[in-house]
């Protein structure tokens, strides 16, 4: 899949997820991969709405919590040692965070779509 492709799925499921943005990616004639808003005739760089905390919390959502309830009734997980926490997993910021330190972004954002 070509990054234009990831970036075309990554955006309508962002927008499905309730982004109001109206981009698409496009190839400028050098060859450099931009977006455009078609409503407003203003470009953005592929990184402006992939590190936009808005467009990752469409794309991803909140953060799963795997948890259990224990005897008072709070929400924790049982750890062999005995010790009750809770943890969370995914979500946007995790995705963001990973994306951000991925060797190749897209390729990550495509592969986390």
């Amino acid at each position: 899949m070509s990054d234009k492709d990831i970036l075309e799925r990554s955006i309508q499921k962002a927008i499905d997820g309730g982004w109001i943005s109206k981009v698409i990616p496009f190839y400028t004639g050098r060859g450099e991969l931009i977006l455009k808003n078609i409503k407003h005739l203003e470009e953005y760089s592929v990184e402006h709405i992939i590190y936009n905390h808005e467009f990752a919390k469409a794309l991803w959502g909140e953060p799963k919590c795997i948890c259990g309830a224990n005897a008072i009734g709070s929400h924790s997980i049982l750890f062999g040692s005995g010790i009750h926490s809770t943890a969370s997993i995914g979500g946007w910021q995790y995705h963001l965070q990973q994306m951000v330190i991925a060797p190749n972004p897209i390729e990550y954002l495509g592969e986390n779509i």
